[in-house]
């Protein structure tokens, strides 16, 4: 079995290529859930390192210097004071408060570190503040297992968090922030856990006119058989992570003077492995009160909506990238896609749902069929129009398309009230039929327009 120097080696090398970050608590958290490893015979000395390792992890461990003095309570407690750290080249040093770090233990062989969030500060050449985060009140408590090392527990939680950029000009401010890990080693580095984000307060200004106000967010994520060194492009089988997002009173102003709010909207996500190299995204996403201030787009604006997308037998390697194209083309070789979404308007309502596969060896990169019904599609399409006539220029590029697709619609006759139903086609041959008919050179003329 390896020794502390030799499970050691290559730890200062894994700490150097994180990202340089400040403050940046989530981070730390999750270095230190997977990377420390057994330090010295002596308690205080086992302390020491693991406030070095800590700190240095917080930090990326990039070109950080530091000052520590390690002094022992009466209590029990051991306190290792951190000062003159600043991290970061000549172009752009860090600069971070000096940091008193108390071990006091909590348990067999468990201590729980505390310390309070420091300010930092990025200068530039002229040594002039560009970047700074503040928290009034924040703490950092860890529970960590002094033979092994390992994060038992981990929460954060401060006030009166600023981050200033840019000499001021962008600000982000919150109320509240707080924050929690619960990592557990359930195999052989191999773990599971929780973590949990939250804030009150969120207001975000830009120098542009931006400003972004937020009541209350959350963010949470489980993770469960996730390898602690993971291979690239492996997700083992039956290993997943889930997280959700969700937001309360969100309102949104641009500096051109378009306005935006909602009043609630839920983001929920599941990434699984499916065996080998492949793998699955299943998204859940729902809001509820959005408006839109623009006389043009906000009748086409779903004040509610409802929706499942699910991704399944992608590589590992594409799950991401997957979203990151445009829909017709997200789709790796031998993925296949599904979809359910409703929504409501402010003079209607609708609902789309489909399934989509690859075809890799098809002139087109996906086919498939997808579903449109929608109602109160005239009531839309007037709304438009007059805004349009107002001289309002995203309806007037609106209100082509949307005449168009309203001429395509089939009524559906079962329902008392008005409906319009799409049945779009997309065929290995590379073409697109809209309730049988080819649109192909209909999209042409208008791409060419």
């Amino acid at each position: 079995m390896p020794g502390p120097e030799d499970r050691l080696q290559g730890l200062p090398h894994r700490l150097t290529a994180l990202p340089r970050r400040a403050g940046s608590c989530l981070a730390l958290l999750c270095v230190l859930g997977f990377h420390v490893s057994a330090w010295g015979s002596a308690t205080t000395a086992r302390l020491e390192e693991l406030t070095r390792t800590l700190l240095e992890a917080g930090l990326g461990g990039d070109a950080i210097t530091y000052r520590i003095a390690i002094a022992e309570g009466d209590d029990g407690a051991i306190v290792a004071s951190l000062s003159d750290i600043a991290v970061g080249d000549a172009t752009t040093p860090l600069v971070v408060d000096d940091v008193a770090v108390t071990w006091r233990p909590a348990g067999d062989r468990l201590y729980t570190a505390t310390l309070t969030i420091p300010a930092v500060s990025v200068l530039n050449d002229e040594g002039d503040t560009i970047a700074s985060l503040t928290a009034g009140g924040g703490k950092l408590n860890l529970l960590v297992h002094i033979d092994t090392g390992l994060l038992k527990s981990g929460t954060m939680d401060a006030t009166g968090v600023t981050v200033s950029l840019a000499g001021g000009a962008t600000m982000v401010r919150i109320d509240h922030l707080a924050a929690s890990v619960i990592p557990e080693e359930t195999a052989p580095a191999t773990w599971a856990g929780q973590a949990q984000l939250d804030l009150v307060g969120l207001a975000v200004t830009g120098d542009d006119g931006t400003a972004v106000a937020l009541t209350r967010g959350r963010a949470a994520g489980w993770f469960r058989d996730i390898p602690a060194t993971p291979v690239l492009g492996s997700l083992p089988e039956g290993a997943s992570l889930r997280g959700e997002v969700a937001l309360e009173d969100l309102s949104a102003a641009g500096g051109s003077g378009l306005r935006a709010g909602m009043e609630s909207s839920l983001l929920e996500f599941t990434v699984a492995g499916t065996g080998g190299d492949l793998g699955s995204i299943a998204l859940r996403y729902s809001h509820e009160g959005l408006a839109l201030e623009d006389a043009g787009l906000a009748p086409v604006v779903p004040r509610s909506l409802a929706g499942d997308v699910n991704l399944d037998a992608v590589p590992v390697a594409d799950l991401v990238a997957a979203f990151d194209r445009p829909f017709a083309s997200s789709l790796p070789e031998g993925a296949t896609l599904g979809l359910e979404l409703d929504w409501t308007w402010p003079d209607g309502a609708g609902n789309a749902s489909g399934r989509l596969a690859s075809a890799p060896l098809a002139p087109v990169p996906a086919t498939g069929t997808v579903r449109f019904i929608t109602g109160g599609m005239a009531d839309l399409v007037e709304n438009v129009i007059a805004a349009a006539h107002a001289g309002n220029r995203q309806a007037s590029h609106l209100v082509t398309y949307l005449a168009l697709f309203r001429a395509m619609g089939r009524h559906d006759e079962t329902q008392a009230e008005p409906r319009l139903v799409h049945d779009i086609e997309l065929l290995p041959d590379n073409r697109i039929l809209v309730n049988d008919n080819d649109i192909n050179i209909l999209l042409s003329l208008l791409g060419a327009d």
